[in-house]
């Protein structure tokens, strides 16, 4: 069963939702993405109760190669209590000032930026499915390094250390 954690280098990530918005595919608050793993993980993992999902053939599109993936959470709340959990995951963006921890409040921003490069550690919880009774095992993030792409604007004013400016609107 699965109880080590799995660490995952040059991660492929899609479907993020890093902010927890509420679609057809999500519930809101939900943080939550998607990593692509190769076949062969694909196995081992489905045959210690994963979640593994293939994506949907496109018979329009014959260059079109189908993929393995599973859903990692992300949470910084007990769902029971809405209290802070113990032990956060820790998720840092890499960009050219350095590493930045974020937290429940800025990880957001990882939905918009283009990420080049991921490694994370994903920690398997394991529990028993309502239906079948067989052991299932859902992922969450223990940690993650997000090394972002940025404009050579963003990296000219990344150390622009000036006068903030106070707008004469609230901008969130």
């Amino acid at each position: 069963m699965a109880n080590n954690n799995l660490l995952i280098r040059n991660a492929r990530l899609i479907y993020r939702n890093f902010e927890g918005v509420g679609t057809d595919f999500n519930s809101p608050g939900d943080r939550n993405f998607c990593v692509i793993i190769d076949k062969e993980l694909a196995d081992k993992l489905s045959a210690e109760g994963w979640n593994i999902k293939i994506s949907k053939p496109h018979p329009e599109d014959p260059d079109y190669e189908q993929f393995f993936f599973f859903k990692v959470q992300l949470t910084y709340r007990d769902k029971k209590t809405g209290l802070p959990k113990r032990y956060p995951p820790e998720i840092y963006m890499i960009n050219s000032t350095g590493k930045h921890l974020l937290n429940e409040n800025t990880v957001k921003v990882l939905d918009k930026k283009r990420i080049i490069k991921t490694d994370l550690t994903v920690s398997p919880w394991t529990y028993e499915d309502r239906r079948t009774h067989e052991p299932r095992v859902s992922a969450y993030v223990k940690e993650l390094y997000a090394t972002v792409d940025e404009s050579e604007l963003e990296r000219e004013y990344s150390s622009y250390d000036g006068p903030e400016i106070e707008l004469p609107f609230d901008p969130d």
